[in-house]
């Protein structure tokens, strides 16, 4: 299923010790690969690993038969013959090697450079030189006054898609769901077209906050929707999986509560008591001292230090 250009370059690879190919290297690989030992196999089962090679690479490999005494080239080097095909197959693999070498060595960005960020983020300022949340400061390639009010109004028309169909879906929660529901469907691909043109023209304008965030939710909503389905239709342990994330649920809400009732608990009645304590010292030494170790021993540490016992 793979393209010709992939087998020569798997076959480049394997003769690839030096770095820019070596057909010697690659003829002692062949006559590895193409001798390989399949006694382990029936006979039906064995591969004709030449046949195989020549398929992949469409570069005929000699047979070793061929060169033995009484073979159709038993004056000439079996050996040689491989070379020969494996400077076939590194010839062939040059485009290859170029494209590898250039991959590996061109760097558009070193790791000093500051991070690339959407180009609506460069500048608080609008093409208009006015301040908005809209403003670009192109780089020389963009320039050109059209082509920052193209990306502009793109975005302006992606954000108010957005808005729209939001807006759409709210009010038909409520009532008329199923009879409008394809005009919502309809609203959202008119947003992610409007998506899809912003980034035609800024590959970087996924980035942005606003279109994020827009395609954060359509995922967890694909995630939701995924998970319906499989549920629905009994796949796996979906059912159970789902009740044992409720009963965790469950436990953290019961917890939460238990925890903000005893606080609540806690607070009126440090509250009440510190209250106490502190309109009898207003009335003049009024309370014995068992009774201000009572009120004490009810009292938070920090309304200890506040008490003089």
């Amino acid at each position: 299923s793979q393209p010709h250009s992939f087998a020569i370059g798997v076959l480049c690879e394997i003769g690839n010790h030096g770095g820019q190919g070596s057909p010697r290297g690659l003829a002692s690989a062949l006559m590895s690969l193409l001798d390989i030992d399949q006694t382990s196999f029936s006979s039906e089962h064995c591969l004709d690993m030449h046949a195989l090679l020549e398929s992949f690479s469409g570069i005929r490999m000699p047979r070793r038969e061929h060169y033995l005494a009484g073979g159709r080239w038993a004056r000439q080097s079996y050996y040689e013959a491989l070379t020969h095909a494996a400077r076939s197959i590194l010839d062939d693999a040059e485009p290859y090697m170029a494209l590898k070498v250039h991959i590996q060595r061109v760097r558009h960005a070193v790791e000093t450079d500051p991070l690339p960020i959407p180009k609506e983020q460069l500048s608080p300022t609008d093409h208009n030189g006015d301040t908005n949340t809209i403003g670009m400061e192109f780089e020389n390639d963009y320039q050109d006054d059209g082509e920052k009010k193209q990306l502009t109004d793109s975005i302006k028309h992606a954000k108010d898609a957005i808005a729209t169909a939001d807006n759409f879906a709210k009010n038909i929660m409520k009532s008329d769901f199923n009879e409008k529901k394809e005009k919502a469907v309809g609203l959202y691909r008119e947003a992610f077209k409007a998506c899809a043109s912003v980034l035609e023209l800024d590959k970087l304008a996924f980035q942005a906050p606003w279109f994020k965030s827009f395609y954060r939710r359509n995922y967890d909503a694909l995630m939701i929707k995924s998970i319906y389905d499989n549920l629905m239709e009994d796949v796996d342990k979906v059912k159970e999986w789902l009740e044992e994330l409720r009963k965790g649920a469950d436990a953290v809400i019961e917890k939460t509560k238990g925890d903000d009732m005893e606080n609540d608990k806690t607070g009126i009645m440090g509250d009440a008591v510190t209250v106490s304590a502190k309109k009898d010292e207003k009335q003049g030494n009024g309370v014995n001292e068992d009774e201000k170790k009572e009120h004490f021993s009810f009292l938070s540490l920090e309304d200890r230090d506040d008490q003089d016992i």
